[in-house]
């Protein structure tokens, strides 16, 4: 234990560190953004994200965690990165097209409506940096991962104010940093890929393909619910609210989310360790394993009481008009933490390719799930879709932990 515990905390000191520094930004510019926008826009950027982050799996159709897979048991990996891109801009080009038949016979267009054809593209470049980050992690380089990190986050930021100050373009100007940034350093996780990993370039193999895209596709019932999860309720206040409401929803739901940065450097640095014990099929090892991730919920529940004190010192710092965002705050935070147990719990199904398990498992969560949010949000707004939000995460995290370890138990005995 004193082995494992050791290198997951000297690599999650790293992306901690990396992670603080790559938060800080978008923490200083929440109140910079609350300052120029108010809490209906706001609420558009919020609905407008919601949808990027709905077609990402649609596009990018779950690349890396079918490289994840690969990576331990794919003999011709340096094949692997041109497939899986393959797949991507196939995806894009579909979207593309479904977009242009539903919105090309509009006579006019408002700026959410014209922005709406560049999502796939913009979809399309957070290919690339997010492979390398799966690469550099795998390959257990914390510091290679979170320099990338941070530095694709200060030009987000950098570009991001200077669309919003500079060119006075309100709520699109975030959307337009953010992509460029994507784009920028889409261009470098190419070139560090292809040129010092030695990646096979246009390398097509029906076979390959097939394979990759069934393993990723398995996944997308998965990772589809596990999204609308994260924005259906968004995506419900925006139907059945208002966009200063949904302003406030968005702007607590970023801030719960900040437990994630810490919770996501502790996953990345322990999951190579828990890929490498499960390939070991040491018993004592794995029992080990399991020991330390119960250790890990009582301190992620212990965490969770104490970051709800700082969440008030941070709307200090805000807009007053955002004051009522404080309270979903501290109640989403909740969701958070069961967020991340069910992400630690998953390694299971995706090193056993147990990946259709998972998606009916998500499935089975999210349909009871959606009518409890529109219910609750027709009834009590915000307060009702936070609420749904956490008790449908408390349900998933308890089933997708006990599938989990049932599937490691029969495959190590």
């Amino acid at each position: 234990m004193a082995e494992i515990l050791s290198k997951v905390i000297k690599s999650s000191s790293i992306y901690v560190v990396g992670k603080i520094i790559n938060s800080i930004l978008p923490l200083i510019f929440i109140p910079i953004l609350t300052s120029e926008l108010n809490p209906s826009e706001y609420g558009i950027l919020v609905y407008f994200t919601s949808i990027i982050s709905f077609c990402i799996p649609l596009i990018i159709l779950n690349a890396p965690t079918t490289y994840t897979f690969s990576f331990y048991k794919d003999k011709h990996l340096k094949n692997l990165l041109f497939q899986l891109f393959f797949i991507s801009i196939l995806g894009c080009l579909i979207l593309s097209l479904i977009f242009f038949l539903t919105f090309s016979n509009l006579v006019e267009f408002n700026l959410f409506e014209k922005h709406i054809f560049i999502v796939p593209l913009f979809v399309l470049t957070l290919f690339f940096p997010d492979i390398f980050l799966v690469h550099a992690q795998l390959e257990k380089k914390p510091i290679v991962y979170a320099t990338f990190q941070i530095f694709q986050t200060l030009i987000n930021f950098l570009l991001s104010i200077y669309f919003l100050f500079i060119s006075d373009l309100g709520w699109i100007s975030r959307i337009y940093g953010w992509g460029l940034a994507n784009l920028f350093f889409s261009c470098i996780s190419f070139y560090i890929l292809f040129k010092n990993h030695k990646f096979n370039l246009f390398t097509l193999n029906l076979n390959g393909i097939k394979k990759n895209f069934l393993f990723g596709f398995n996944l997308l019932p998965h990772a589809l619910s596990s999204l609308a999860i994260m924005v259906s309720g968004r995506i419900c206040l925006g139907s059945f609210g208002s966009s200063e409401e949904l302003g406030y929803f968005g702007l607590g739901f970023q801030i719960a989310s900040v437990l994630s940065f810490l919770t996501a450097s502790i996953n990345n640095a322990i999951a190579p360790e828990i890929y490498e014990t499960f390939k070991s099929k040491n018993m004592h090892k794995i029992n080990t394993l399991l020991k330390l991730s119960l250790y890990y919920f009582f301190i992620l529940i212990i965490f969770g009481v104490l970051i709800s004190f700082i969440f008030p010192l941070i709307f200090n710092f805000l807009n007053p008009s955002y004051k009522p965002a404080l309270k979903f705050s501290l109640i989403l935070v909740w969701g958070f933490i069961f967020l991340s147990f069910i992400s630690h719990s998953a390694h299971g199904f995706i090193f056993y390719g147990k990946t259709r398990l998972q998606s009916k498992i998500s499935t089975f969560i999210i349909i009871p799930s959606t009518f409890f949010l529109v219910v609750f949000t027709k009834l009590y707004g915000a307060l009702g879709t936070s609420l749904v939000f956490v008790l449908t995460l408390l349900f998933y995290c308890i089933i997708n932990c006990y599938f989990s370890l049932k599937i490691i138990r029969k495959n190590i005995i």
